[in-house]
């Protein structure tokens, strides 16, 4: 794939995400409540875990990421929607929303019941991991999906089903920084390796 259309791949996840601008809501708190029971199952995993977590990681990085229902775990804005739109699927989605409070405080969240909002650098603490199902399909939602791919891979790791909405919140609706990334895109002309 040459720059070109990678750019071009991006700039339409953008665009569309500006022309569709599906609603988002604008009351962000820090955290939601967590339960004591979920804390309580959480805990440093004891050494002879990690050779599993090892297992599990080249597992993931092994797996061809084509075959996968979501390719490359990453799930397209309009996906999402149409499922939080059908009263039969509404629940079976969880939106985990890793942006900081001040940037989902401007831009908004996507505005749904299943729904967390925890910084990506506090996310592995218990207390924040406990609010996560291990039930439902987990939209990992960044600014442009750069982290969200990061946090998503981490998650599949510890046995969650987590997908990256790919683009983040440029490919859900308009937001101050899209235009900055599609003016970016227009005029990047980097070299590439052959």
């Amino acid at each position: 794939m040459d720059g070109g259309t990678w750019n071009q791949l991006i700039s339409n996840d953008v665009q569309n995400g500006i022309n569709k601008r599906y609603p988002v809501g604008f009351e962000v708190s820090s955290h939601n409540p967590v339960s004591p029971e979920a804390v309580k199952q959480l805990a440093t995993p004891p050494e002879k875990d990690f050779a599993l977590l090892d297992e599990t990681a080249q597992r993931l990085l092994h797996e061809d990421v084509y075959e996968e229902e979501y390719p490359f775990n990453y799930i397209f804005a309009d996906e999402p929607y149409r499922q939080l739109s059908d009263p039969a699927l509404r629940d079976s989605i969880f939106i985990l929303d890793i942006r900081s409070l001040d940037i989902a405080g401007r831009d908004g969240h996507i505005d749904v019941s299943q729904y967390a909002r925890i910084d990506w650098s506090e996310l592995g603490q218990s207390q924040n991991l406990g609010q996560l199902p291990k039930d439902k399909l987990i939209v990992v939602v960044g600014s442009t999906g750069q982290s969200a791919g990061q946090v998503t891979l981490i998650l599949r790791m510890l046995g969650y089903n987590a997908v990256t909405l790919r683009s983040g919140m440029t490919a859900w609706t308009e937001t101050p920084d899209n235009h900055k990334t599609l003016e970016t895109m227009r005029h990047a002309d980097y070299p590439l390796m052959k």
